[in-house]
Order: C-alpha cells, then structure tokens, then sequence
C-alpha cells in the first residue's frame, strides 16, 4: 500500500490523491491469449521487425493505450484490480 510505503495516513494519501485530481485505473476484461491466436502475434512481431529496420523510432510513434490487462487465461477479478 502506498501510505506503509510513504509512512503516511491513508486519509493523507486519499486527500493529496483528491487534490491531484487522479483517479484509480480499472481494468477492463479482454480475452485470454488463445493458441490459435499464435500465427496473427508471429504475423505481428514481423511486421514490426521490418519496419524498424526502416523507421528505428516506430514502435515510440505508436499510441500504446495500457488499458487492457491480458492475463494467460482471460481472468481477473476487476472489482479488485485498481491502479492508481
């Protein structure tokens, strides 16, 4: 936990958290990574392998959203998974 961390109140914590205007991150379920799903990743990893050899900052060009958790078997309890 962030406040035995910080060594502070988890009131305190909660209160600069308010004044910073941030919020926690839910996850949002998506589905597990599937076998049959393996020829679109290899298909994926090399297309990405050419185009850094002709671009070196494309994968820095790409909006990575961080928003989907993909465990190995598709599950997670999202009631209990916050970020802040």
């Amino acid at each position: 936990m962030i406040s035995e961390n910080c060594g502070l109140p988890k009131i305190r914590i909660w209160t600069i958290r308010n004044k910073s205007g941030a919020h926690p991150y839910r996850s949002t379920p998506v589905q597990g990574l599937l076998t049959r799903d393996a020829a679109r990743r290899y298909t994926w990893c090399n297309f990405v392998m050419n185009n850094l050899e002709d671009h070196p900052t494309f994968l820095e060009d790409i909006i990575w959203r961080d928003e989907a958790c993909v465990p190995l078997n598709g599950m997670f309890n999202r009631l209990n998974a916050h970020t802040w």
